[in-house]
């Protein structure tokens, strides 16, 4: 509450959340005795809840000390007998100097010794192997007494963790790619308009880069999910001039086509955000380059700056280069035939005095500022991190996820559902299911007003196509029960429907005891209008009606 005044507001208009995380803080005992006294019919105010909680410390402190002295005299009398069966607790105290095994030194140990924290993790684990000393604890200690550290704080494996191994370091690939840099005088990089194949077999026409010294191809983000092919789940490092770093975690199989000949190729892109800025990164002069008549251009506006969708490395290069080549008089343009057209290339004057440099990779500078992308990494910076560790169930389901998720045509996801065991074990549903239904349907029958709403509910739920009528009878299958529930305080929905998943079949078991659980990928709703309210400056909550 403190908080919120320093930050001006006002604590009394926190009521039902400030209510809510004091509650939460409560031992059962004292949230029992609040909600006995707290107002049924109305919302508590803060005030209330504060007042409580001060009654309620006064009364414990005076029955603490009532009890303790009566403790004191029911201890007098029982102190005799207690004697010999009293517990007594003996200190020991040592000391223990410390030696590092590396160095010798008697004044410090040899996690903090300077010469092996210098060394690298893979130069650790060696001279530990030599000192002959324990890869947990890092001291001598017979090979049959049990090491007492509980291991890596980072995986929890029985390593110190000084000697722990990052995974990214041991899984990833290394790619190296190209990197483009304008001083003086514009260099004009290779460009071809080409046609790519969807996955739905639709043809978007997009401008690539063609680029020998990458040892891969690349398409951006952007343009693979306007492609929807499925994506393959990969973890690359991409390495570039003076080691600058980038990283690719998805990768996508398509078909590209040229518009000038009948050449076409399977190709594998790897994804990323951003492929390079605009190239040409300045309008080009071309008074001076005078195109033969038979020169058919791969990208006829090679000379106006223009948006990079796809590039081809040195896999498919100098595969579609062709014999054909020509180089303009008293200039170092060269025209060279390829599969796609004749490209474009070599050193040229541009028609502006402005100096550009471009690095390909994870650092993209030029003049060109996106003010989408300056407040998208605004707000990305200002989000609240969070480091959440799976468990080995988790992992398995977000992983199944990621293999299975596609998207169809018209727009809908299909994830398939992951079962801990064998889908025999579930028993019949089919009797149960009925009997609960033919309940709902009297209850319907004595709620007219209720039925109406249920009708209309259902009614909703078939035009937006979240159900349908099953056509097809499996041998093995869950027939879900459902019921309604009135809400008449609901501003939404004041009539929904309840499907029971936990319903159990003849075997005892229930959909949802067969399904495995994934991670809670969602913050606490509270947490979330907290963190709302106190930095943003628009007080606003949206709500969605039957997300769940």
């Amino acid at each position: 509450m403190k908080a919120l005044e320093n930050l001006g507001h006002d604590a009394n208009l926190w009521g039902p959340l400030m209510i809510h995380v004091i509650s939460t803080k409560l031992d059962t005992n004292t949230l029992r005795a609040w909600e006995k006294q707290a107002p049924k019919t109305e919302v508590s105010e803060v005030k209330d809840i504060i007042e409580f909680l001060n009654n309620h410390c006064q009364l414990l402190e005076a029955v603490e000390s009532a009890k303790r002295l009566n403790e004191c005299g029911d201890n007098q009398k029982k102190e005799k007998k207690r004697f010999d069966y009293q517990k007594r607790t003996v200190l020991h105290a040592t000391s223990k100097k410390f030696k590092c095994y590396l160095c010798n030194e008697t004044t410090h140990a040899i996690y903090h010794c300077k010469k092996f924290l210098d060394l690298t993790i893979k130069e650790r684990h060696q001279k530990v192997t030599q000192l002959s000393i324990c890869n947990v604890c890092l001291a001598h200690h017979s090979e049959n007494q049990l090491c007492k550290f509980s291991g890596c704080r980072k995986c929890g494996e029985a390593h110190n963790t000084l000697l722990h191994i990052p995974e990214e370091q041991s899984d990833e690939q290394i790619i190296s790619t190209h990197v483009t840099c304008a001083e003086q005088k514009q260099v004009l990089l290779s460009t071809a308009i080409i046609k790519i194949k969807s996955h739905f077999n639709e043809t978007f026409i997009v401008r690539a880069l063609l680029d020998s010294g990458s040892q891969t191809n690349f398409i951006t983000t952007e343009l693979a999910q306007r492609l929807k092919s499925p994506r393959k789940r990969v973890n690359i490092s991409i390495s570039g001039v003076d080691n600058s770093k980038g990283k690719s975690f998805y990768s996508i199989t398509t078909l590209i086509q040229s518009q000038n000949s009948n050449y076409s190729r399977q190709l594998d892109f790897l994804t990323l955000s951003k492929i390079t800025s605009f190239l040409p990164h300045e309008t080009i002069n071309t008074t001076g380059i005078k195109i033969p008549n038979d020169v058919k251009l791969a990208d006829p506006h090679y000379d106006v700056p223009g948006k990079i969708d796809v590039l081809f490395g040195a896999e498919c290069f100098y595969s579609i280069l062709k014999a054909g080549k020509h180089k303009v008089d008293a200039t170092e343009i060269i025209f060279q035939e390829t599969e796609l057209g004749w490209i474009v290339a070599g050193s040229v004057s541009s028609l502006a005095q402005t100096t550009t440099k471009t690095f390909f990779n994870s650092i993209v500078i030029d003049n060109q500022v996106n003010l989408n992308e300056l407040m998208s990494k605004f707000w990305q910076v200002e989000e609240m991190g969070s480091n959440i560790k799976l468990s080995i169930e988790e992992r398995s389901c977000v992983e199944h996820f990621e293999q299975t998720v596609k998207r169809e045509h018209t727009g809908k996801f299909i994830v398939e559902l992951l079962l801990k065991n064998n889908v025999e074990i579930l028993g019949d549903s089919k009797a149960m299911a009925r009997r609960r239904f033919l309940a709902t349907e009297n209850n319907l029958r004595k709620n007219n007003d209720l039925r109406v709403k249920y009708v209309e509910f259902m009614d909703e739920y078939i035009k937006l196509n979240h159900m349908k009528e099953s056509q097809s009878i499996n041998e093995i299958s869950y027939y879900m029960p459902h019921h309604a529930v009135l809400r008449n305080h609901s501003a939404t929905t004041q009539t929904r429907v309840v499907f029971d998943a936990s319903a159990p079949s003849t075997s005892g078991t229930s959909l949802n005891q067969m399904l495995m659980k994934g991670p809670v990928i969602q913050d606490e709703l509270i947490c979330k209008l907290k963190f709302e309210y106190s930095y943003r400056s628009c007080h606003i909550v949206f709500s969605s009606v039957k997300t769940f």
